[in-house]
Formats: C-alpha cells, structure tokens, sequence
C-alpha cells in the first residue's frame, strides 16, 4: 500500500481528452425558426376567443348588477297597481305621476352600475334610450297635471315609441328588469 510515490502510483495516465464533437441539437421546441409559425397560429386562436369571450364576460357581470339594482324597484311599482282610466283623472295622474319617480329612481340606481369600459358604448347607448324616454314620460305629466292634454299625449306618444325602443335594447343587451316601469 504505501510504496512511498504519492496518491497516485498506480493509475494509468488517461491521456489527452477525446474530442466530444459538435453540440447536441435543441430539441424541436427551441429551434426559433420552427416556434414563431406555433406561437402565431396559437394566438390566432386565442386572440379571438379572448376577445370574445372577456367582453361577454364582463357584459354579463354588468347585466346581472344592472338587474340588480332595478329589481329593487319592482316592488314599488307593484304597489302602484293597475293605471287606471283616463276619465278618473286624480287617480290618473297621480298613478303617472308615481310611475315617473319609479322610473326616475330606477333610473339612478341603474346609472350607478360600473360600466366595463370593453363593452361601455352598447350599455350606455341602452342607457340613453332609457333616459331619453323618462326625460319624455316626465314631461308628458307635467304637462298633464297643468291640464295642457294635447301637449302631454303628444309627450306621452313619443315615450312610447322611446321606451319600446329602450326595452328592445335593453333586452338584446341581456337586461331582463331594467328599465323599470317601461
């Protein structure tokens, strides 16, 4: 064991180290050239399902809020019951009249919502509708109640073609209470 010439007495000198060649190729996936065609043919997949189905998320979402706050007003317009004849006319306009303030404050509830700013332009244009048509319901009695009929039914007639116009959006939209009263 010890014959007096170091640790290493009695291996062999392994000579100089072989050549190892060229590099291992990367595999497939690391080869830039072949990834780019992959990557874009994944995000012209995604892109559009990503763009699809996000804002229909988020519209969602809004739709279920904007419900929501409306329905609280259900209620209210419940109590209010059937509108009665015209012929009874205190009835008549004061039932309106509370119509108009259910819708008002519906309205304000419903404006309160978020809106996501991806798909803001179709909810505030149902908005609008909505609006607009309140703005002409309100009108109509105020005109009612200083006994001018012609300019309040004149008022009256164009809230209805608004306010069919404001459900139809409303409802493509997804909105199944809101605009209350309507």
């Amino acid at each position: 064991m010890g014959n007096g010439t170091g640790g290493n007495a009695g291996t062999p000198d392994p000579g100089p180290t072989p050549d190892p060649g060229p590099p291992p190729e990367p595999p497939w996936y690391r080869k830039p050239v072949i990834m780019w065609p992959i990557v874009l043919a994944a995000l012209g997949i995604l892109v559009p399902i990503v763009g699809y189905a996000v804002p229909a998320w988020l519209k969602s979402g809004y739709v279920q809020e904007a419900d929501e706050a409306c329905s609280r007003y259900v209620p209210q317009l419940q109590a209010l019951g059937k509108q009665p004849p015209p012929e009874q006319r205190a009835a008549y306009h004061a039932y309106e009249k509370g119509l108009s303030a259910i819708m008002d404050a519906a309205l304000e509830e419903w404006r309160k919502v978020d809106v996501p700013p991806i798909v803001g332009g179709e909810i505030r244009e149902t908005f609008a509708a909505a609006q607009s048509a309140a703005q002409y319901f309100r009108t109509g009695v105020s005109w009612a109640e200083k006994g001018d009929t012609d300019t309040a039914n004149k008022y009256l007639d164009e809230f209805n073609g608004k306010a069919d116009v404001a459900v139809e959006k409303a409802r493509a939209l997804g909105l199944n209470v809101c605009p209350v009263g309507f």
